[in-house]
């Protein structure tokens, strides 16, 4: 039946359909050629623009790179990048994108060094020196005197540079980050300077001051909500949230007891820092100059000042918040209740179901409420109509969790990856590892217009789903 058509995305990996922004707390390498940044963290290698620092694209999981990247090292000779893991080298060729997994004679590399005829490799079998052209690697019993070295060997370390002193940076919170590596580019007469959970900060060479900060992407710590709030995007985890404004910039609040909130973003008051530490908020909704927040056991309204009011008291969880009309609906474990002024009602299944539970819901601008439910989704046109969808091949007996929409496309968490259902043609797509998805392991989803946002432990991904569905 046409209802139930499962369509699954072409298995070809389109990147540039993606943005993937990885945690930047610990970064492990940073080398540049002459238009791009390269820099390595575990969960990839991030590629920027020298000219403003903006993100092209990350080389991920999704690129085929199998472990956590430990290093990465840019060879002009051949315009090649060079990435390694524990056990894996690959190539990177900046002109073409296209990344080639090697199979040199040794398997640890400790260090990569670069010289003017090309790439060397300090390893657990010696030191070898990579062929310029073809995929070959000789052992070598010398070194070029002139070479720049990433690893072990590290060519600059944070002494090097007196304008450092004391070498950890602090931040606007007054915590203070360890500088653990940098990277001179002579080029650009540059200082890269990479501090513990704090990214990395660009010096002038010239004259020792500090001229931008590159830091995107979440903390370690898993995002556990996606909030479209003040005109930007939270990404709200335990310890750390995480703001994007419309312009792209990036900006990080620790949430731990002690630290100093940015005054005047309505997220970080400090009586919404020990809600959040007391009762868990699973669900944030914007009201005019209000914001209602749904908590573990209760529902709280925060005014434009910071007051926090109690106005319901359920003494279980707050799954999802939304407006319909003059109601707010409040989704729970224990089924869909409305509320309108004071005056509370409970929404029967329409289906007549036993065991009605609501565990996400979402609201379009087109008028259609999402709900996920047990086994499936129900969907409420803007007619009044109620619809019972159930994802194919989906286990009855799980929640649809993790439910966001956005225009006519409902997206879940499946377990392996990402379901997209689109009420027009009641079509079904799979977005999974294979057409890009970085990880499977899904804390949070949020769709806007154009983009599905995903949190993954580490990792921010954006997916423009307008041009991959499409």
């Amino acid at each position: 039946m046409a209802c139930f058509l499962l369509t699954a995305l072409l298995s070809i990996y389109n990147p540039g359909n993606w943005q993937v922004f990885p945690s930047m707390d610990k970064v492990n390498c940073i080398t540049t050629s002459p238009r791009r940044i390269y820099i390595a963290v575990p969960d990839g290698v991030c590629i920027l623009r020298r000219s403003d620092f903006r993100l092209v694209r990350t080389l991920t999981r999704a690129d085929r790179i199998t472990e956590p990247v430990r290093l990465c090292a840019y060879n002009p000779v051949r315009a090649d990048l060079f990435i390694t893991t524990e056990n894996h080298l690959y190539q990177y060729l900046t002109m073409t994108e296209v990344l080639t997994e090697l199979d040199p004679p040794f398997k640890h590399v400790f260090s990569i060094g670069i010289a003017p005829d090309g790439a060397y490799f300090d390893t657990e079998a010696g030191l070898f020196s990579k062929h310029r052209i073809a995929q070959q690697f000789n052992k070598v019993g010398s070194l070029p005197r002139e070479i720049t070295w990433y690893g072990e060997r590290d060519t600059s370390i944070p002494r090097d540079y007196t304008f450092l002193v004391p070498y950890y940076i602090t931040d606007d919170q007054l915590n203070n980050h360890p500088i653990e590596l940098v990277y001179k580019d002579t080029r650009a007469r540059r200082l890269y300077a990479a501090a513990r959970d704090y990214g990395v900060t660009v010096y002038s060479l010239s004259f020792g001051f500090p001229e931008h900060h590159i830091q995107m992407g979440p903390s370690s710590d898993p995002v556990r909500r996606i909030i479209n709030l003040d005109g930007r995007l939270w990404f709200v985890g335990d310890n750390h949230t995480v703001y994007l404004d419309p312009q792209g910039s990036w900006d990080h609040f620790r949430t731990r007891h002690g630290d100093l909130p940015g005054a005047g973003f309505r997220l970080l008051f400090p009586n919404l820092l020990d809600l959040g530490r007391r009762e868990n908020i699973n669900a944030v909704l914007e009201d005019s100059q209000s914001v209602y927040l749904g908590t573990d056991k209760a529902l709280y309204l925060m005014g434009p000042k910071g007051k926090l009011t109690s106005i319901l008291t359920l003494n279980f969880p707050v799954n999802g918040l939304t407006q319909l009309g003059d109601s707010l609906l409040i989704a729970t474990d224990y089924g869909l209740f409305a509320m309108a002024g004071e005056s509370l009602s409970e929404v029967r299944d329409p289906f007549d179901r036993t065991g009605f539970g609501v565990y996400s819901i979402a609201r379009t601008k087109t008028g259609q409420t999402w709900l996920g439910t047990l086994g499936g989704i129900l969907s409420l046109d803007r007619s009044g109509h109620w619809h019972h969808i159930i994802p194919p091949g989906f286990d009855l007996s799980k929640p649809v969790s993790g439910l966001t929409a956005a225009g006519h496309i409902a997206f879940y968490d499946n377990g392996s990856g990402i379901t997209a259902y689109n009420s027009q043609d009641s079509t079904w797509t799979t977005i999974g590892r294979e057409s890009g998805l970085p990880s499977d392991n899904i804390t949070a989803l949020y769709a806007d217009d154009q983009y599905l946002w995903i949190a993954s432990p580490g990792l921010i991904t954006r997916l423009d789903y307008q041009a991959e569905l499409r």
